[in-house]
């Protein structure tokens, strides 16, 4: 007769292991957004920045 606690210890690392290896296949479009993401806000960063700059430089230029 088998051991039940084998038994359990088995399907607890069957399932371990498959969720280490959906992780890992997700990996790469998790980056993909991350780098996406972090692009969109620094573009958005670098247009508020200008604004403001351009905001400021204008009244010291008209008068």
């Amino acid at each position: 007769m088998t051991n039940p606690l084998v038994s359990i210890h088995r399907a607890v690392w069957r399932k371990i292991h498959a969720s280490i290896e959906d992780v890992k296949k997700q990996a790469p479009a998790a980056r993909m957004v991350g780098e996406f993401a972090v692009k969109h806000a620094a573009n958005e960063a670098s247009k508020n920045i200008r604004k403001v700059t351009e905001q400021h430089q204008q009244p010291d230029s008209e008068k």
